[in-house]
């Protein structure tokens, strides 16, 4: 093991939802909390695939419904919004490109990130943590007036 680096290893765990693999080295140490990989290529997506956004470490997430993809996300989320999906061949997709940072929300000073077109064809700035289920940030969008090439 190299020098400076933490000793953790993955230990399986059961849980409600099925089996799961955590960081030996604990919670407050590390916090390392994955699914478990349902096949080869999931395993080794998982140990290779570095985030898009920031480099850190990603870990497999597997849907509750059937209809949602199985994803490899960041695991510093809600902090990094890094993100890869499996395809129904199994295979990473590629990367789409990084979403632009606007101006921090007024609500909870979180950085922005730029969506749309809305329906009426504008691109608005709109808090990272908002959730669609009304769960996260309830900030109203800020509209993007000017034009960006």
């Amino acid at each position: 093991m190299a020098e400076g680096r933490a000793g953790g290893f993955l230990i399986e765990r059961a849980g409600a939802h099925g089996t799961f693999l955590v960081c030996a080295t604990g919670k407050e140490a590390c916090g390392f909390i994955t699914n478990k990989p349902k096949n080869a290529k999931q395993r080794k997506a998982m140990q290779k695939t570095t985030c898009p956004v920031c480099q850190g470490a990603m870990r497999l997430r597997l849907p509750k419904e059937k209809a949602r993809k199985v994803a490899l996300s960041c695991c510093k989320y809600p902090h990094c919004q890094g993100v890869y999906w499996f395809n129904g061949k199994g295979t990473l997709e590629k990367v789409k490109a990084r979403p632009e940072i606007g101006p921090p929300c007024p609500e909870c000073g979180t950085p922005t990130v730029k969506r749309g077109p809305a329906r009426t064809g504008h691109y608005f700035w709109s808090c990272a943590r908002w959730r669609s289920d009304g769960s996260g940030c309830h900030a109203r969008p800020i509209w993007i007036t000017s034009t960006r090439a």
